[in-house]
């Protein structure tokens, strides 16, 4: 799937362009922003039991930081909803359900639009300070 963002070239150089801090800071916004369209789709998706906790567990979280990479995940709890994985991939006794990867599919291009509309305000608001 080939997704085509209008601004996020023009954002991505704005950012090279404010110090280190700041530009994290403003990426961890806009990634999280963006996470919140597959965080709702997955929630939207995700089969509904007799406790709702799968629905409950499927979180936006921020992921280690590696060397010059920030990232920021949706995923389901495992200590919440140990079962969110088998019911997504299945198992030899369960068939795959696959709406934590239709999630994406679905709002992949929503989400990046949303990603750099709060990375632009985001540089906006930072250069009006």
């Amino acid at each position: 799937m080939k997704i085509h963002v209008e601004g996020l070239r023009e954002a991505t150089q704005s950012l090279d362009e404010l110090e280190k801090k700041v530009r994290n800071k403003i990426i961890r916004k806009a990634q999280r922003e963006g996470c919140k369209e597959i965080q709702a789709e997955k929630k939207r998706l995700a089969p509904v039991g007799e406790t709702g906790e799968l629905k409950k567990s499927i979180k936006v979280r921020s992921a280690k930081r590696k060397k010059d990479r920030i990232s920021t995940l949706v995923q389901t709890r495992i200590e919440d909803a140990p079962h969110g994985p088998l019911l997504n991939y299945g198992t030899k006794h369960i068939e795959a359900r696959r709406f934590l990867n239709q999630a994406v599919d679905n709002k992949g291009k929503a989400s990046l639009d949303r990603l750099t509309i709060k990375m632009r305000n985001e540089i906006v608001a930072h250069r009006r300070k």
